[in-house]
């Protein structure tokens, strides 16, 4: 089994068409927030936000079912303030995968053969996240940017 990311310890972006001004956090589905990577985030739009998750906050480990969502997210919601999944979509740049044979893979084998690909949370509780100042999200970005 995969090791998973403490969601407590790193950054989460979002990123949209537009600037995050509302979230609907009751919507029976989707309802939340999806956050990533920085590569995620911009694979969904420009406008970028910055989160971090606050401690003791809950998360169910789900596999990344593309549109498949629905019939699980309204009995996940009363367990958790999210989810937490291998991203099998946003953030990748790899053009040349046989997605036919690679999407069936358990979340091992596809990070194995999809090395880009991380992990990503779905997040449907807003005292679950704490937003960055633009400073500290500034400051992110330019630590992401930096050379090691």
């Amino acid at each position: 089994m995969m090791d998973l990311p403490d969601p407590t310890q790193q950054i989460w972006w979002h990123g949209g068409r537009a600037p995050l001004d509302a979230i609907d956090w009751h919507h029976p589905v989707n309802g939340g927030l999806h956050l990533g990577t920085l590569a995620q985030a911009r694979h969904r739009g420009r406008f970028l936000s910055a989160f971090r998750v606050r401690p003791g906050s809950t998360f169910l480990r789900t596999r990344d079912e593309h549109d498949g969502w629905a019939k699980n997210a309204r009995r996940w919601k009363r367990s958790a303030e999210g989810a937490i999944y291998l991203n099998r979509t946003e953030g990748i740049q790899d053009l040349s995968i046989d997605w036919g044979r690679v999407d069936r893979l358990s979340d091992e084998a596809f990070a194995k053969a999809v090395p880009e690909a991380a992990f990503s949370l779905c997040v449907w509780r807003p005292h679950a996240l704490v937003g960055l100042s633009t400073e500290e999200a500034q400051a992110a970005l330019t630590d992401l940017m930096e050379p090691a």
